[in-house]
């Protein structure tokens, strides 16, 4: 019996080109370039842990890497409380306001990490802290996060194992071997789950979620939480009227 489905995201074909201006490196055939196609997102709770399946239109391996492809590179962040990180690490985006990341996962060739953000503004990295499959197009995260109503950020970027990060950033320059931009300062990413038109994101650097975020707090600290308002706000008022009298 399939796990319960918490979110399903759709995403265009064929977008994979950023702000729709991005030339991709000319050296990649027409089924690695398929395989920087972000098609699909998918949420599932799992015996009460969070799992995420990200669809692709192909997963092409020409390196032959034990993760199952080798073109592509797949950031998730993930929100699953309030506050959090604004900046979408080092991809060139950040979230609208109040809208911060706890968690991101990036998926690469190479390796899989795993970043926690921590309330004083450190992030602790892991290595090994879920499990990757890949079936058909589809890659399959297996996380030990529980199973939530969340928002997420999903990316994909050119794998470059020849960088220190290990992802190609876009060029102003003219090799046609390299991931090209005219924008200054261009996202990495090749394509972000989106359902709708990428260009303005592009142009902006702000990229929203998708998903609800429901915050896990019990209502009655919330209810505190407004009581404690109300009643400041009326001290604060009595107090007006005193001196105004």
């Amino acid at each position: 019996m399939d796990a319960p489905v918490l979110l399903f995201v759709a995403d265009p074909a064929g977008d994979q080109r950023g702000d729709g201006g991005y030339l991709l490196p000319g050296t990649l055939s027409n089924l690695e370039v398929a395989s920087l196609d972000l098609r699909s997102f998918a949420v599932r709770n799992e015996g009460g842990n969070l799992k995420l399946e990200v669809g692709m239109a192909a997963l092409e391996n020409p390196l032959r890497a034990p993760v199952g492809f080798s073109v592509a590179v797949l950031d998730v962040f993930i929100k699953t409380a309030p506050g959090g990180d604004e900046r979408l690490a080092d991809t060139g985006f950040v979230t609208p306001s109040n809208q911060g990341w706890q968690h991101h996962l990036s998926i690469s060739p190479l390796k899989s990490t795993f970043q926690k953000w921590d309330p004083s503004g450190g992030v602790e990295v892991q290595e090994g802290a879920f499990q990757v499959q890949t079936q058909g197009t589809t890659v399959h995260i297996s996380t030990s996060l529980p199973a939530g109503q969340y928002q997420y950020w999903v990316m994909v970027s050119v794998f470059d194992p020849l960088t220190p990060t290990g992802v190609e950033a876009p060029s102003l320059g003219g090799n046609p071997s390299h991931l090209r931009s005219s924008l200054q300062n261009a996202p990495v990413p090749v394509d972000v789950l989106l359902a709708g038109e990428q260009q303005p994101v592009y142009r902006e650097g702000t990229l929203p979620a998708v998903g609800r975020f429901r915050d896990g707090r019990p209502w009655w600290l919330l209810l505190l939480g407004g009581i404690g308002m109300a009643g400041a706000f009326w001290a604060t008022l009595q107090l007006w009227r005193r001196e105004n009298r």
